[in-house]
C-alpha cells in the first residue's frame, strides 16, 4: 500500500516544529556611540532596507548606547531575538566609543550596526552572565563584529583561553569577511563569559555580538524516531 503523503508531511511539519522549539532564539547586540543609530535600527527608520545579518523586521536587537547606558554599565537585561526576556545580562567598562564614517542612511541595517562601536584594551571588558539552559545545555557560539574607523588595525578578542584576530584594513563595505570584520568563538557552554580586547595598546572595536545556541541532538533524533513508525504503519 502506498505511503499516505499527507500523513507523512504532517508528521514532518510537527517534528520540525519541535526541533525549532529546542533551538533557542539567538541574542543580538549592537553597540551605538550615538543615539541616531539606535533610532536607525527601527524598521521604519532610514535605511528601511534590511541587511543579511541585521533584520529588525523579524529580530529584536539589544542596543547599548553611549547616550543612555554610557561606556560603563552593569546588568543590562538582554532580550532574545524573538522579543522575550532571556534572563541574561551584560556588563561592561569600555574605554572608548566612536563612529565609522559611513553613510548608513542610504544602505541597509547591516551598515547601521557597523557605524558605531565601543573600544576595549587592557582591563576593559564585556561580561555576559546568566545565559539560560537553552544555550548552555548543548553549547553556543559567539560572533563578534568589529570594524573601527581605522584602515590598519589588528584587533584581538579573547574569551576564556581563546584569542581570535580581526585584521581591520578597511571600513565596512557591505560584505562580511571572517577575520576582516568578524570572528566566531565556538564550543562555549558556560553560563557566563567575558570578552577582552587588545592589551595594552590600541583598542579592539566591538560593533555587534550575536550569541547562537547549538541545536540539541534530540532535534535530529525526533525526526528519525517520529516519522519512521508512521511510514511503517502505513505500509502494513
Amino acid at each position: 500500500m502506498p505511503v499516505n503523503v499527507m500523513t507523512k508531511s504532517a508528521a514532518i511539519i510537527v517534528l520540525f516544529s519541535l526541533a525549532d522549539i529546542s533551538h533557542a532564539s539567538p541574542i543580538m547586540l549592537s553597540f551605538n556611540s550615538i543615539t541616531a543609530t539606535v533610532t536607525a535600527m527601527d524598521p521604519a527608520e532610514a535605511p528601511t532596507t534590511q541587511g543579511s545579518i541585521v533584520n529588525t523586521t523579524i529580530d529584536t536587537w539589544n542596543n547599548i548606547s553611549n547616550s543612555s547606558e554610557g561606556m560603563n554599565f552593569t546588568n543590562f537585561s538582554l532580550e532574545l531575538a524573538n522579543g522575550t526576556a532571556s534572563g541574561a545580562t551584560i556588563s561592561g567598562n569600555a574605554g572608548h566609543k566612536n563612529s565609522n564614517s559611513s553613510a548608513y542612511q542610504t544602505e541597509n541595517k547591516d551598515w547601521v550596526m557597523f557605524s558605531g562601536w565601543y573600544g576595549f584594551q587592557g582591563t576593559e571588558t564585556l561580561t555576559i552572565a546568566n545565559l539560560p539552559a537553552a544555550f548552555t545545555n548543548s553549547g553556543y557560539m559567539v560572533t563578534i563584529y568589529g570594524d573601527s574607523n581605522h584602515t590598519d588595525r589588528d584587533m584581538n578578542y579573547t574569551i576564556g583561553g581563546t584569542t581570535l584576530l580581526i585584521e581591520d584594513r578597511s571600513t565596512f563595505s557591505g560584505t562580511f569577511v571572517e577575520g576582516s570584520n568578524y570572528v566566531t568563538f565556538t564550543g562555549l557552554s558556560n553560563a557566563n563569559f567575558t570578552v577582552s580586547g587588545n592589551t595594552p595598546s590600541t583598542r579592539s572595536s566591538i560593533n555587534g555580538i550575536v550569541i547562537t545556541a547549538v541545536p540539541e541532538p534530540s532535534s535530529v533524533s525526533l525526526l528519525g524516531l517520529g516519522v519512521l513508525p508512521l511510514i511503517l504503519r502505513r505500509r502494513k
